[in-house]
């Protein structure tokens, strides 16, 4: 990947793309009940940990998916061939689609910007826990940043890790703006909620 400088100056010009199409995400039932009202477009958690694109301490972040076998799981942790095989998801999880409409998204599913970048898939799909723990630098983490520092973007589609050929996208919650919106889709409006 190149420098911090270069990927500033890059990103300023790097051709995005907008969205407009449901997502879905998966989270532990538990944390519903954590904060109530419910807040099922709480983006703060990737922050306290860290996550693919989110250093610790990072901005707000909220990571949804093309499918709803994808976000089980990315939050299960479990394989999607063996989840398909029948195997038992032993925590309670929510899932639910997300109407996402954004006008300005960094791709790094097309090979062209990755190029651009100076990184590649391998890189971006690296192993970002064990380089935290080893305190090692983490490339995602060194994209991400620059690119959220540009206050150009809403958020970063990439492909999944647990599901080859499905993208997730990562969505900075303070970045969305109208006519932008990100808005569960619930018809009982039990869940529902709508940002900005």
């Amino acid at each position: 990947m190149h420098a911090q400088k270069r990927l500033a100056s890059i990103l300023v010009k790097i051709r995005t793309i907008s969205i407009n199409q449901h997502y879905y995400r998966s989270v532990d039932n538990a944390s519903f009940y954590e904060h109530y009202p419910f807040q099922p477009l709480y983006a703060l958690g990737p922050g306290i940990t860290g996550a693919r694109f989110t250093p610790k301490d990072g901005p707000p972040s909220l990571y949804v998916s093309e499918q709803p076998l994808t976000t089980l799981c990315e939050a299960s942790g479990i394989a999607a061939s063996l989840l398909r095989a029948g195997v038992l998801i032993k925590r309670p999880l929510v899932t639910y689609a997300i109407k996402v409409k954004l006008k300005c998204v960094l791709d790094l599913t097309n090979q062209s910007v990755i190029e651009a970048l100076g990184t590649t898939f391998r890189e971006l799909n690296g192993p970002w826990k064990e380089q935290i723990k080893n305190m090692a630098a983490v490339p995602t983490h060194i994209l991400a940043r620059a690119a959220y520092k540009t206050n150009r973007f809403e958020g970063i589609k990439f492909w999944s890790h647990e599901q080859l050929g499905i993208a997730n996208l990562l969505i900075w919650t303070d970045s969305v703006r109208s006519p932008s919106y990100i808005e569960v889709v619930d018809d009982s409006k039990t869940l529902w909620a709508r940002l900005p």
